[in-house]
């Protein structure tokens, strides 16, 4: 006589064959990537070598090693991908209909993305909220209280429920 495994035994076992599975195909890919990633290093390396060795030859003599490195136009960012435009809506939702000024939602974006406060320049992040508030208003997902005076802080809202439909 042949005992009958139980539906949810053999749905475990099913479950952890699968993860096997996947945790290999995972490894697989990792090792190709790096192994990708290892081979353009090479290139790269290879290609510095080779720059180094032409500016040795020339007349003006340059030290390679003294040239400073470029960093690109990669800006560092002070806020997760995304997280600055999600953090405003949510204050203005928030805020139910109320004015919020540009401080007080750079505090909200501040407090909801990195409550430790650590490592963050909050004039940066007082200005990225403020470019992004100004993108938002004029995509019309927010309303702003004062029109382009200067020394006066903008106040920012959600527009009203269009109630007609």
């Amino acid at each position: 006589m042949q005992t009958r495994t139980p539906p949810s035994l053999k749905w475990l076992v099913n479950k952890r064959a699968r993860l096997v599975q996947e945790i290999r195909r995972t490894e697989s890919e990792a090792r190709s990537v790096a192994l990708e990633l290892e081979r353009r290093c090479a290139v790269l390396r290879h290609d510095l070598a080779a720059l180094d060795r032409v500016l040795s030859l020339h007349e003006i003599a340059i030290d390679p090693e003294s040239i400073p490195t470029i960093n690109g136009q990669r800006a560092q960012r002070a806020l997760p991908h995304n997280s600055l435009t999600r953090s405003i809506m949510k204050c203005l939702r928030l805020a139910n209909g109320a004015w919020c000024s540009t401080s007080e939602v750079a505090l909200f974006v501040v407090s909801a993305t990195n409550p430790d406060l650590e490592g963050l320049n909050f004039p940066q992040v007082r200005l990225s909220t403020r470019y992004r508030l100004k993108n938002l208003h004029a995509a019309g997902r927010v309303i702003r209280r004062h029109e382009g005076r200067r020394n006066v802080e903008n106040y920012w809202s959600l527009p009203p429920l269009d109630r007609s439909t």
